[in-house]
Formats: C-alpha cells, structure tokens, sequence
C-alpha cells in the first residue's frame, strides 16, 4: 500500500514502538497490489524471472468483511503510478487471513452441529403468512426452480439465487417443503451462502439407500456431514490468494523485500492473522519465512563499510597496476550511493557496473510483463518492483555474497540506531551508543533557527527523558539532539550533583567534539553523533 503516512516516526524510537505506530497503519488499511516474482536459475549467472502484480480484494462473506479505509495522500500518489482502483474493487482476487477463516469455520461447524441449524417447528402455512410479498414472490419461484431440478436434472448440487433479498424465513419453508415432498429415497441438504452479497441458497439432493432408509440417525449424520462439506467447499472459494500464500510458507522459499517491514505487516494482518505483540509477530515470522533478506538493509550495511570503494580501488588496482588507497574517505561522487531506495539502487548498478563484476542475464519469458524493457520502469507497480527487488538481490548476492549472507534476517528501519533481526534479539548499530538528554540546553548550533519550531512541552519532555533512562541509559557513550529546535540532554550519573559551571563545562566539551550532523526527513530532528569520552580516555591510557 504506497503512500500511506504512518504516525510519526522518531529517531528515538525503539524497534518495538516502531512496530506499534506501522501497526496501527496496517490495521486500517488494506492491499490494493501484490508483486511477486520468482526467479528460476537457468546456469550459473542466467536467470528467468516470473513476475505477477495481482490486484487483491477481499469478498463480503460471513467469514470475513473488513472496513476499507482510504488516505487522501495515497490516492493521490497511487494514481499518479496508474493504480487502477476500478479493476482493484471490481476483479480483485479475494482473500481472508488464514487463522481468522479457521475460526470462523469452526463456529459454522459448531452451528450445524448442535442441532440449531434444523428444520422449524412451525407449519408450512405459519412460515408462509410471515414471508412478505417479495419473499414469498421469491419463494415460489426457487420452489418452480427446485421441481425442475429435483426431476430433470442430474447435478447433485444447486444454487438458487435470491436476487438480493435476505433468506429470513425463505430457508426454514423451503426445509419444510422439500421434507414433506421428498421422495422416500431422497434427502436434501440447505446451508445459505457465505456470499452476504446474493443471500443465495446451495441445495444438494442425496439418494437414500434401502439400508439407510432404515436408519433414521446414520442419515442424521450424513446429513450434517454434507452441512458441512458444502460449507468447507465455499469457503474455500473465498480462498483465492490465500492459497498463493499458503504455497510460500509451505515451500520455505527465501523471501525478498526492499525495506519490507510495512509489506510485512500488511500481508500478515491480510492473509495469516491480526498483529500480535511485537515479540510475537516476530516469531511467528520467522517460521513463515525462515529466510528473508531486505535489500535495503544489504545496501545500507555496503555503504556503511565503504565496501563500494573498497571494491572500486581493487578493480582499479587490476585494471592499471594501481596500489589500492589506504584513504577512504576519498569518496569519489558517482560511487556514494547516497539515498537507498530501490529506483536509486537500481540506478547505482548500472552507473557502477564495473563494480558488479559477475554480469547477470535475466530475461522473461512471453506471457509475462516484459519489465526489461526500458520504457518499462513503472515504479510503485507491485510487480515491477518485486522484479526489481528480486534483480538487485541477485546482483549482490553474487558480488558481495559475504555481507548478503550476514544480512539474513535483518530488516532496515528508519531509526539508525537499530535493526530488527529475527530469530534473535534486535540489533544496536553500535553497541556503545546511549542517548544524553538535558532539558532547556537548546543548542547553540541550531539557536537561529528554534523559533522556526514548537517548543516541546513538559510533559513530552518528561516522556522523553524517563523512556531514556530506563531503556538506555546503561553505557558511556552522549548523544546529543535536536528535535523541533529544543535542545535535550541527560547528564551522566557522576556530573548531576556538580555545581552549573562544571555541568556547563561538560556539554561544552561534548558540542565542541567532532560530529556527524544530518537532517532526518522533513522533520526538525537533528542528530549530533559524539565521540565517547570514556572511549578518548581509554586511548589515552593506551598511549
């Protein structure tokens, strides 16, 4: 689902209230697209990939019959990539999630069962004087239907329509009509449709044997067995896509994403159960997909080692008999991949293919969307970008195979401090890191332009600071940070009884240190990374 606004994403946010905010954002709306493409290996480096883009639509039914809900931004952004929202509503693949369909199964089950789904006490007279003239114009056109039926026809099973008009009271005449009118070899078998859309009627007709006939609770169960046999065989009708999924999570095949924590929770909450605490979503995933990789992530992790440039000096190296640079802080433009999003990624392959030095041949065959074209670049298309996705993968899965592989699990999120890792606890960038939090220290960098912002208030302020000092406070390195112009920071332990002066003293030296400073979003947060003083003593020491 592209373009949706989530709620407000702070640096600061921990892994777990990540998932709780994106949570909520998956609960309240719905799939419009799935991309999914599978690649086939051919030979060593040739490929054929099979991309789908399957609209998805869940159908009305007494299973499933969720609220769809719409955000202005993301039609808006949708229809400028050509979302047909027509085609979406109108042929979309129906669905539910897999555990709810079990459960609401289970009930029907327990319905027809417990004797309450039988037929009723009344007269065929009373059950007709309490049809309305629509109902009972209906009634005695599905009778005319089923007398045809019963005698010319050879189907066991048949629908009759309603044509729209709810079966109250038309079911329980009809059980009392062919029960008194049956044949002694007959029986039949009425369950309404799961479709609230027609309020159809499913009859199936059952011969009797001479030996059955002779015992009246073998048929009972019969009949209730066929209850439910028919009702196991529509719901599985309304499967659809569901079934596509339960083929991948019975196959265990690697599952591929490019910053595929929202694609996540949104096919778990469509097509397996509602979200559950973050622990457990976390496990539960990872027994559906037992491997799983982000591209996102596998980019992010490339460039924050600088392996890019590592590479670049070792091709160089080769191709002019060059000695490799020892500074890589020398970052030449076109190999600083800069913004990972995956029309970027793609971009920085075919700029740097000197650097993907094992050449892929991909092709696709006829049938399928031909996404290698190069008029063909429909971005946000579910299917494009599951190609797209899936091409990338390969690209570094056999040039930086090492780092892919150390990747496995390990989903990007926004807050740069973290990574979800599953099958295990998530990860800190840098183990050493802890936030330092003061209120009322705006920043001297930043003073020009607090007024631009809204203060904090004190209450958010306290949140703030008490989440810090019972979830981070627990090693040696400052943070300091700027959020909407207002400066926090939290002193260590041994500096909060010093008088102003050395407190004043402290700050100033943390500030004063070298720092990486950036913009997040379009939001007033800024981050100054601060190297650990205890980390400077220890050098010192060292020396």
């Amino acid at each position: 689902m592209s373009g949706i606004v989530s709620k407000q994403q702070l640096e600061f946010d921990l892994p777990f209230e990540i998932y709780n905010k994106k949570k909520q954002v998956a609960e309240q709306f719905s799939i419009i697209q799935i991309g999914i493409s599978i690649f086939t290996q051919e030979s060593d480096n040739e490929y054929k990939a099979y991309p789908f883009n399957f609209y998805v639509f869940p159908r009305k039914n007494d299973m499933y019959n969720p609220i769809i809900s719409f955000q202005l931004g993301s039609i808006e952004f949708n229809t400028q990539y050509d979302m047909d929202y027509n085609r979406w509503i109108k042929k979309g693949i129906s669905y539910f999630p897999k555990n709810m369909g079990k459960e609401k199964m289970q009930k029907f089950k327990e319905l027809i069962v417990s004797g309450k789904n039988v037929e009723s006490q009344l007269s065929l007279e009373q059950i007709w004087n309490k049809l309305d003239e629509d109902r009972k114009q209906i009634t005695k056109q599905i009778i005319a239907e089923i007398d045809i039926w019963r005698y010319n026809d050879t189907e066991q099973i048949q629908d009759f329509k309603t044509n729209g008009i709810r079966i109250w009271y038309i079911r329980d005449y009809l059980i009392k009509y062919l029960n008194q009118n049956k044949k002694i070899d007959e029986e039949f078998v009425i369950v309404p449709s799961l479709n609230k859309n027609e309020y159809d009627i499913k009859i199936r007709k059952l011969k009797i044997s001479e030996d059955l006939q002779k015992n009246p609770n073998k048929i009972k169960n019969i009949l209730e067995d066929e209850k439910i046999k028919m009702v196991e065989q529509e719901f599985e009708s309304y499967k659809q896509f569901l079934n596509v999924m339960e083929i991948i999570w019975e196959r265990k095949l690697p599952i591929i994403g490019h910053n595929c924590l929202m694609d996540h929770l949104f096919t778990y909450r469509s097509f397996y159960d509602s979200l559950p605490s973050y622990k457990e979503w976390k496990d539960q995933l990872i027994k559906l997909y037992p491997e799983m990789y982000d591209t996102k992530q596998i980019m992010e992790k490339l460039k924050q080692k600088n392996f890019f440039y590592q590479k670049n000096q070792i091709v160089q190296n080769q191709e002019n008999n060059m000695e490799i640079e020892e500074n890589k802080e020398e970052i030449t433009q076109h190999l600083n991949i800069g913004d990972t999003s995956l029309e970027n990624v793609k971009k920085y392959i075919n700029v740097n293919k000197h650097l993907f030095t094992q050449e892929l041949k991909v092709t696709i065959p006829e049938g399928f969307t031909d996404y290698t074209k190069g008029d063909s670049e429909n971005y946000h298309e579910a299917g494009f970008d599951s190609y797209l996705t899936g091409l990338v993968f390969l690209n570094l899965q056999k040039n930086f195979k090492e780092t892919v592989e150390a990747e496995k699990n390990i989903f990007n999120i926004r807050n740069k401090l973290y990574f979800i890792k599953f099958g295990a606890d998530d990860l800190k960038k840098d183990n050493s890191l802890v936030y330092v939090v003061k209120e009322n220290s705006p920043s001297n960098l930043q003073k020009q332009q607090q007024n631009n912002y809204q203060m904090i208030d004190n209450k958010r302020q306290e949140e703030i600071k008490s989440k810090f000092q019972t979830q981070l406070l627990e090693n040696k390195v400052q943070f300091y940070f700027q959020i909407n112009g207002y400066g926090f920071i939290i002193l260590p332990e041994k500096y909060l009884n010093q008088d102003e002066e050395i407190q004043q003293e402290f700050i100033r030296k943390i500030v004063g240190l070298k720092a990486c400073k950036f913009q997040v979003s379009t939001f007033p947060e800024y981050f100054l990374k601060i190297q650990a003083l205890d980390d400077q003593e220890n050098k010192k020491k060292k020396q």
